[in-house]
């Protein structure tokens, strides 16, 4: 079977699942599946798409895009990477695709052990300006982006990862959430899923909050989500592999915090603080779902046990952070039930769900509660020793 999204322009409507015929979908089954959802289908299938189904999900437009981006700022788009050439080479010739009049791209080497990432980079520019190379050597994630918040050429950063596939329009629709008001300081898109091949695959992919979600939404301190953990709700924004954000004003915040993030003691949590710190600055963060990035997933049980761990880890070690910090101190606390209640039957709809494998899926979220465990003395061992290396 194939996920396929369906577009009117390039806004994406609705994903439909069609039966894949040597590892094609048939435009006609992409429509009878259209048409179930109730998802008006008109126009010619994009071929290219749907005869790579099994690779990828499929993308349905039933008219070209006709958007115009009037006086469209100039973004950087950064990707941070560290010794992963496969990956950062597929996410880079997705990029010779993007449909945007201004840009330009940075690739932060993040404690690289050899030489490999610049080469792949050299090559993909060649003559090209707009393609730069740039090495962080400390490690984590976060001192990764800081380096391209001081690198960018435009005051409008787009952050993704490297396993990705970067969408065409991505940059338009990112563009377009900036312009919903003079407030948005930070914008996020939709993380679908690439390949749904492996069950850990398809395991990660029904877990998390943000590879489905199709209605644009704005979050700020004046309309806030409808639920009692807002701003501090996991998922609720997006998530770090398809966000921009307002490069002056993240430096004004002090930037990301290198205690959080991967490669750091922490290991994740470094995007939720951005978002959560961004909006407690009395800004607006924009969700656009037309801004697409096609994500792959830990295809093994073991890359996804350690993916859960980490994420467990990440959360809890921000949720230190936010008990540790005045600002935010009382009003977690405020929430520690409805939060605690919120965890709780997460947790419980994964390990109800069907087994990963020929094993329940408990053991997922086993590792995800190991990693919670220690996130706050990882949170502290870490601050620690960043504050030591910046007093030295």
């Amino acid at each position: 079977m194939a996920r396929v999204l369906v577009r009117e322009r390039h806004e994406p409507r609705g994903f439909v699942v069609a039966p894949l015929t040597s590892d094609t979908v048939r435009p006609e089954d992409v429509r009878a599946a259209a048409r179930r959802r109730g998802l008006r289908v008109e126009g010619a299938l994009d071929p290219e798409a749907l005869g790579r189904a099994a690779l990828a999900p499929a993308a349905y437009r039933s008219r070209p895009l006709v958007d115009e981006i009037d006086g469209a700022r100039g973004i950087t788009v950064a990707i941070c990477t560290r010794d992963r050439p496969a990956e950062l080479t597929r996410c880079l010739e997705t990029l010779r695709k993007l449909d945007y009049p201004c840009f330009e791209v940075l690739v932060i080497d993040n404690a690289p052990r050899g030489p490999t990432t610049h080469e792949i980079v050299a090559r993909f520019a060649g003559n090209d300006a707009r393609v730069r190379y740039v090495r962080e050597d400390r490690p984590g994630l976060s001192n990764a982006r800081n380096r391209a918040l001081k690198e960018a050429h435009f005051e409008v950063v787009a952050f993704t990862d490297d396993d990705v596939r970067i969408d065409p329009w991505w940059l338009r629709a990112l563009a377009r959430g900036f312009q919903r008001g003079p407030h948005v300081a930070c914008v996020t898109g939709l993380v679908a899923v690439a390949r749904l091949r492996t069950d850990a695959e398809r395991f990660f992919d029904a877990r998390v909050s943000w590879s489905d979600r199709l209605a644009p939404a704005e979050y700020d301190l004046d309309h806030p989500a409808p639920t009692v953990l807002f701003p501090f709700q996991p998922g609720l924004f997006g998530t770090g592999a398809n966000f921009a954000v307002d490069r002056q004003l993240m430096a004004d915040l002090g930037g990301f915090d290198p205690v959080l993030g991967a490669g750091s003691p922490t290991n994740g949590g470094e995007d939720l603080d951005a978002f959560v710190r961004i909006i407690l600055a009395s800004r607006t963060l924009a969700y656009e779902p037309a801004a697409i990035i096609w994500h792959f997933h830990r295809t093994s049980d073991a890359g996804l046990r350690t993916q859960m761990r980490d994420y467990g880890m990440g959360l809890s070690a921000l949720v230190a952070k936010w008990l540790m910090t005045p600002g935010t101190r009382r009003e977690v606390l405020r929430r520690a039930m409805p939060g605690m209640r919120h965890a709780v039957g997460m947790w419980r709809s994964s390990a109800s769900g069907p087994p990963v494998g020929t094993r329940p899926a408990y053991r997922f979220l086993l590792a995800e509660l190991q990693g919670a465990l220690s996130g706050p003395t990882h949170y502290w061992t870490g601050r620690r020793a960043e504050r030591r290396a910046t007093a030295s």
